[in-house]
């Protein structure tokens, strides 16, 4: 014979149970949700076509800009950090950029150079044309800037120069290059200027 209390309990047990579900159900979409912005973080690289790295000396407090244009006329560089399939990743200040960054995975890395770096996520049949320009010359050497154009899959290394520059706003161009079907087939030295006098006005 069931007992009139193990009625009474019954609701509240199913009660229970329901919010249980409830909060379980809640927290596997929550953590499918992180789990979702993970990977998606991880595709921006994983899925770039083409990343542009340039570094120079981290003794030297320069501040050294990137100018890239597709084929399409879209322009990325410090006031313009995305645009079309180009984004900038990261501009380096020089020194007030700080010597040191935190990976994905919390740890605290120092870095051996000043790095700017951008990525082309999918590549425009088209002419691309690419500039350095020096925002900022506060060390009185001329400054060494290493520039790679680097193919992501399958990996490879497309161009690698060494460009110096002089003086407070300068602006050289580093390369044009021809892409078809995803793939750069010519480098070359095509030029553009994309800096107006009116914006090298800058403070060091």
């Amino acid at each position: 014979m069931t007992s009139k209390h193990a009625d009474d309990d019954t609701p509240l047990l199913d009660l229970i149970f329901c919010l249980l579900m409830f909060f379980v159900l809640m927290w596997v979409v929550q953590l499918s949700k992180q789990q979702d912005d993970t990977i998606k973080d991880a595709n921006v690289l994983m899925h770039a076509a083409f990343m542009i790295h340039v570094t120079w000396p981290l003794e030297l407090n320069d501040d050294v800009d990137i100018f890239l244009e597709d084929p399409l006329g879209n322009l990325i560089y410090y006031k313009q950090k995305k645009s079309g399939l180009m984004h900038v990743d990261r501009d380096d200040l020089g020194h007030s950029s700080g010597t040191e960054v935190i990976t994905d995975e919390g740890e605290l890395i120092s870095l051996d150079s000043h790095s700017e770096i951008i990525t082309i996520s999918k590549a425009i049949d088209g002419l691309y044309i690419f500039n350095l320009f020096m925002y900022s010359k506060r060390a009185e050497e001329p400054t060494e800037v290493t520039v790679q154009m680097i193919q992501l899959s399958p990996h490879k290394i497309v161009m690698q120069r060494v460009i110096t520059l002089t003086h407070h706003a300068q602006e050289v161009n580093v390369a044009g290059f021809e892409v078809l079907d995803g793939r750069v087939i010519e480098i070359t030295e095509e030029t553009k200027v994309f800096v107006a006098q009116r914006e090298v006005e800058t403070p060091f």
